[in-house]
């Protein structure tokens, strides 16, 4: 009796195919998981809950850029171990600043500087200024902030930098 030879060559776990199978989909399965861990982890902060009330209000933004550019509202800003302002604006001067700096994606890094009247026309605050990308906002202290400048700034790159009506 002539003997048969297995065409395979042996058990399942000795051949090549079946460990690459389970190769991929073992990673299939550590890839999802990760994907699940990073999607609860980095919440999206940047979508607005009331976007409603967002879009309303777009208008009052507006024309708070518009009232800089018929006031002629000129600020050079100086950050650096704290804040510096030199406001050049047509009218009164207001009593104090606000200087807003919203990371472009993490609120966590968003920072709001109250700056007061040293002298004519210069504003201080004695803040640290975190690094990033920013959008930076300057706007009259109080309730009835009547106009803003609006800007764009990496920092500490552009420690020192110009806002101009933007509307």
């Amino acid at each position: 009796m002539s003997k048969t030879e297995d065409p395979h060559g042996g058990p399942w776990y000795m051949h090549f195919w079946p460990w690459f199978i389970v190769t991929l989909l073992g990673c299939t399965v550590v890839a999802g998981i990760l994907t699940v861990i990073l999607a609860f982890r980095g919440a999206d902060p940047l979508v607005v809950d009331d976007y409603y009330s967002s879009g309303k209000a777009i208008n009052q933004t507006l024309d708070a850029d518009r009232e800089a550019g018929l006031r002629e509202a000129r600020a050079a800003v100086e950050l650096g171990d704290g804040v510096t302002v030199e406001l050049e604006i047509l009218g009164e001067l207001p009593e104090g600043l606000q200087l807003e700096l919203s990371h472009v994606t993490r609120a966590e890094l968003d920072r709001s500087f109250e700056l007061v009247r040293s002298a004519a026309g210069r504003y201080t605050a004695s803040e640290v200024v975190p690094e990033g990308r920013f959008y930076a906002t300057l706007r009259p202290a109080g309730a009835g902030s009547s106009w803003r400048l609006r800007r764009q700034v990496t920092l500490p790159a552009e420690a020192s930098f110009a806002m101009e009506p933007s509307g």
